[in-house]
């Protein structure tokens, strides 16, 4: 087990940000990249070993912890009390939506934010509003060209049958430990997303900027009421789903990728960010069924 980072560890992080906000002004954008690189890999870290709450009651109580420190900073007071209805709503178990919960956006040079785009230039330092950092709900929205979203649909597959190969039924329906999926929920999971991008797919393009209904995945795998089919008829069904879904890629025009629907979670998205949502997506439950088939193994 790591230990925990140290304070004089964490302190190099604002001098990592410093130092590269100096080395974009000389025009060395490739070192400063690097800078910023290291200075989110030890955040992250630190964030992986902080151990918080993963029950609902104890994120509502993190939460609470955190809203009161953001107080006591120069963060937009609109991003707390945000977060402060948001705490309410997650211990109630609710979904936030993009209509309550706007994006934010943080000046890329001094660190002023807002909740919603900045009007105005920054108030700090001067930046123009247009070159705050957006910060969107999930990475996964950050979209992909075309060619890269149809490899990543279809090589995701292969990888999956990868890891499925040799596992019997018992290995693949073991849960690792409370409140996590096993391997047979996981793919469950996954073919059930494909099933939503297909459907998505299929009314982007024939419908003018269609309404795209909230769909709660990861709920229909964590409280199904009934035991899902063997995994290899899951396996089989996402197959079956990812094809068609291809398939239907295949015969758009290079156009059709930026036809757009309403989300009521992330507001208006092309046909591209949703496909490079479903594939980013289900590369973040590989993890999940990579260290699945590793315990079984071990």
């Amino acid at each position: 087990m790591e230990t925990q980072l140290s304070s004089q560890q964490l302190s190099t992080v604002p001098q990592l940000f410093a130092l590269a906000t100096r080395i974009e002004g000389k025009g060395q954008y490739n070192a400063a990249k690097l800078l910023r690189a290291a200075a989110d890999s030890v955040m992250r870290r630190s964030a992986y070993q902080h151990g918080l709450s993963t029950d609902l009651g104890g994120i509502a109580g993190d939460l609470t912890e955190a809203i009161r420190a953001l107080r006591d900073t120069p963060v937009d007071s609109a991003i707390s009390d945000a977060l402060d209805r948001a705490r309410d709503m997650i211990a109630a178990g609710q979904q936030t939506m993009l209509a309550d919960f706007p994006d934010a956006y943080v000046c890329r040079r001094c660190g002023e934010s807002s909740l919603g785009p900045p009007k105005t230039p920054c108030v700090t330092c001067g930046a123009w509003p247009t070159t705050f950092q957006r910060f969107l709900p999930v990475y996964w929205l950050n979209e992909l060209d075309p060619p890269s979203a149809m490899r990543h649909l279809a090589d995701t597959p292969k990888q999956l049958g990868t890891l499925l190969d040799g596992l019997s039924e018992k290995e693949m329906d073991r849960v690792p430990q409370a409140g996590s999926w096993s391997i047979r929920q996981a793919v469950t999971h996954i073919r059930d997303a494909d099933g939503v991008l297909n459907t998505r797919i299929k009314l982007i393009t024939e419908q003018q900027n269609p309404s795209l209904a909230f769909a709660p995945v990861f709920a229909w795998t964590s409280g199904a009421a009934e035991r899902a089919p063997r995994t290899a008829e899951v396996f089989d069904q996402y197959i079956s789903s990812r094809s068609e879904s291809i398939n239907r890629l295949r015969s758009l025009r290079y156009e059709d990728w930026w036809k757009t629907g309403r989300h009521e979670e992330f507001g208006t998205v092309t046909l591209l960010e949703q496909v490079s949502y479903f594939a980013a997506h289900e590369l973040t439950h590989l993890r999940q069924i990579y260290n699945g088939r590793m315990l079984a193994r071990a």
